[in-house]
């Protein structure tokens, strides 16, 4: 590897670490576009299933005092078996196809989310808890990139900041460890991978660092406001994948990325009427 990629890969997860330090979540969907500048979607895939073992073993022991083990439980239900569908696939699944499908994910959830009114209590707990878990497995197996799934869960369930980042932590801390030896014994860890995985490393723990006096400052109002980043900011990514992929000119880009640009302006407006609309029917 040289200088320029060891720089890249490093400054992608630097950026990522801090957003996990903060979020509890979201270093790969920060640091991924930027390390697929100069490697392929696998290989930054494997890397991030690797570094998802010391960067939550990190918050998890951070955040401790938090986690509720009876909130994983239902979780971990649905993930074993979503992980060794994952493992099984990931042979089969095509680079292009791998890409399209995790934007498409990514835009869901950041649509969801602008578009969701928090709801009540969960009425069946063990039905979203093992279902996000499944989706969760797999998507982690096949990208690395598990956390928007337990995200979603984390708000359906109306868990707090703290409370989400140490469940959230120790999840991923038990997902990952045999899921990164299931990986190894497939034989997918190859020379470039174990070289992509030093400066990836490097800058996490950077990022980390930087990450823990700005995380004591951001009340939970912000922290869910940073979330919605954490999930949409990918999606000026997944608008440039789209577009090579259907091999559209650079006018097409223009009009795309006009058209997200007005998606976030015009969501958030028509959810706060319906949300406004919906509370004076209530009390009419």
């Amino acid at each position: 590897m040289d200088w320029i990629s060891f720089f890249i890969c490093f400054t992608g997860w630097t950026l990522g670490g801090i957003v996990n330090g903060i979020s509890g979540l979201g270093a790969g969907i920060f640091a991924l576009p930027i390390v697929l500048l100069v490697t392929d979607i696998k290989t930054a895939s494997l890397i991030t299933c690797i570094i998802c073992i010391p960067l939550p073993a990190i918050l998890g022991w951070q955040f401790r005092h938090y986690y509720r083990m009876a909130d994983l439980r239902l979780l971990l239900l649905g993930t074993i078996p979503g992980a060794l569908l994952g493992v099984a696939l990931l042979p089969l699944i095509p680079a292009r196809v791998l890409q399209i499908g995790l934007g498409l994910m990514l835009m869901a959830h950041m649509i969801w989310h602008l578009l969701a009114h928090r709801p009540g209590p969960l009425r069946s707990p063990l039905l979203w808890g093992s279902v996000n878990g499944a989706v969760a497995g797999f998507i982690q197996a096949v990208s690395g990139l598990g956390g928007p799934a337990i995200g979603m869960y984390a708000q359906l369930a109306h868990w707090d900041k703290d409370r989400t980042r140490g469940n959230i932590s120790l999840y991923f801390l038990g997902l990952s460890l045999p899921l990164v030896l299931m990986q190894y014994l497939a034989g997918y860890y190859t020379g470039p991978v174990i070289q992509g995985l030093i400066p990836c490393l490097l800058g996490c723990g950077a990022g980390l660092v930087i990450s823990y006096p700005l995380a004591r400052k951001i009340g939970e109002a912000s922290f869910q406001r940073l979330l919605a980043v954490v999930i949409g900011a990918i999606l000026y990514y997944i608008v440039i994948q789209v577009v090579l992929w259907l091999g559209l000119n650079t006018n097409d880009l223009k009009m795309l990325q006009a058209l997200v640009v007005a998606m976030f302006l015009a969501v958030p407006y028509w959810k706060h009427r319906y949300v406004k609309k919906k509370g004076d029917a209530n009390h009419g």
